[in-house]
């Protein structure tokens, strides 16, 4: 097998001219016909009997094809191991057909990683939350567990804040009614936040039987477009005014947490709380981790094939996340919508493949069993989860990549300057959105 290589004007692609010597193709091609001939049944010949001119006739262009499929896939290979080659990604095979007695030659196109610069990681930054989970904010989380199991009663007396009012409410633009504007019989509980901005604040101070009429503003960026930066008139009639009675803590109250004691609740509620938190920390600090990596390592060569791989995925998660399939029903999604985001997933895969490889990391078993289990638990039947990961190796290799990254991004933590900065719990579990008053 003879192989020669050459460059292309894409710094990363390379074009492998491979021939196949017409010894091995022919070999191959009479080799299969003769186990054929073995079993063949032709008509005026008995079992096994056929001349090999006959049965060349009958099977020689399905023959041919199989082993030019298979040769491809072996000498491809071959030539790969040959020239010391890492392809990112599959190859794009040009080739001709199997001519009688000659040699067989195609070109196999690929792409290469590309040579990458490793940073010195002692060179990052890295902020690390640092929180006390105080008694208050105990407290805090038992009065959220209260109020989940509190009940609502109506009064007669005007409403204020965190109360429930039942509304009947439309609303209209220029005079018309809008799709989605009306209801019946809903529930709004006063500074929730969860209507538009306004509607609960001109609630405030209604009772029972009161109609309340006011003009609304949506806001610019509002999903439905004819009614992004208008202005509604909203009637609103409010049948019922409660308040929230929270229970007692009593036995009663303690009973379905499985615990006898104020003492024993508080205790596995700082326990949750504590996983809760240890969570987001060490997802705040690997995502400013790797998006230092990232800005440490700009303008790399990126395969475009493992990029276009990365736009499908996304578009296949986008398409799942939207309740549709990639059939003919599903939404065009252009690839310039992921197109950015795919770049930096491929960008900070390599980065973190060169460090994995640099730093001789192995996956931790221990770890991929762990978190295996971790991923189970949240099923009704974990150990069918788990059974259907063992006869899946292609699960098995997800959840191996996950740990391998996490145990790459504790080694960059090890080795960065890592900062202590205080924070809250509540600071943690309840970020500000950008723009929101501090």
């Amino acid at each position: 097998m003879e192989v020669s290589v050459e460059k292309t004007a894409n710094k990363l692609e390379r074009k492998l001219l491979i021939e196949v010597p017409a010894e091995r193709v022919q070999g191959e091609i009479t080799g299969r016909l003769k186990v054929i001939g073995k079993r063949a049944r032709l008509k005026g010949f008995r079992p096994g009997k056929a001349p090999l001119k006959v049965i060349e006739q009958q099977y020689g262009p399905q023959v041919r094809e199989e082993v030019l499929n298979d040769l491809i896939n072996e000498t491809y290979t071959q030539a790969l191991q040959q020239e010391k080659l890492n392809p990112a990604g599959n190859p794009r095979i040009e080739s001709a057909r199997i001519e009688p007695g000659a040699s067989f030659k195609y070109t196999a196109t690929i792409e290469l990683y590309p040579d990458l610069d490793l940073k010195p990681l002692d060179k990052l930054k890295v902020d690390r939350p640092e929180v006390e989970i105080t008694e208050a904010d105990v407290d805090a989380m038992v009065e959220k567990l209260r109020q989940q199991r509190g009940t609502w009663e109506p009064v007669e007396r005007a409403a204020r804040d965190g109360d429930q009012l039942t509304v009947d409410f439309e609303g209209k633009k220029d005079g018309e009614a809008f799709a989605g504007g009306a209801g019946k019989q809903v529930p709004v509980v006063l500074g929730s936040g969860r209507f538009l901005a306004g509607f609960e604040e001109k609630l405030v101070g209604a009772s029972t039987g009161d109609t309340r009429e006011f003009d609304l503003d949506f806001p610019s960026d509002y999903p439905n477009k004819q009614l992004a930066g208008k202005t509604a008139q909203f009637t609103v009639e409010v049948t019922q005014v409660a308040e929230q009675k929270l229970p007692d803590l009593d036995e009663k109250f303690l009973e379905p947490f499985a615990v006898s004691s104020m003492e024993e609740l508080r205790k596995g509620v700082r326990e949750n709380m504590q996983r809760e938190l240890d969570s987001v920390v060490h997802g705040q600090v690997k995502e400013r981790v790797l998006d230092q990596l990232v800005d440490q390592h700009p303008g790399i060569d990126l395969p475009q094939g493992l990029v276009t791989e990365e736009i499908n995925r996304m578009r296949g998660e986008a398409l799942q996340r939207m309740g549709a399939t990639s059939g003919k029903a599903a939404p065009e999604l252009p690839a310039q919508l992921f197109e950015e985001a795919a770049r930096r997933r491929v960008s900070l895969g390599l980065i973190l493949g060169e460090i994995v490889r640099k730093e001789s990391l192995k996956v931790d078993r221990g770890r991929v069993k762990a978190r295996m289990e971790e991923i189970a638990d949240g099923f009704d039947d974990p150990q069918q989860v788990l059974d259907t990961y063992a006869k899946n190796p292609r699960l098995v290799a997800g959840v191996e990549a996950m740990v391998l990254e996490d145990q790459a991004v504790e080694l960059i933590v090890a080795k960065a300057k890592v900062t202590p900065k205080k924070a809250t719990f509540d600071e943690m579990m309840n970020p500000k959105q950008e723009g929101e008053a501090k």
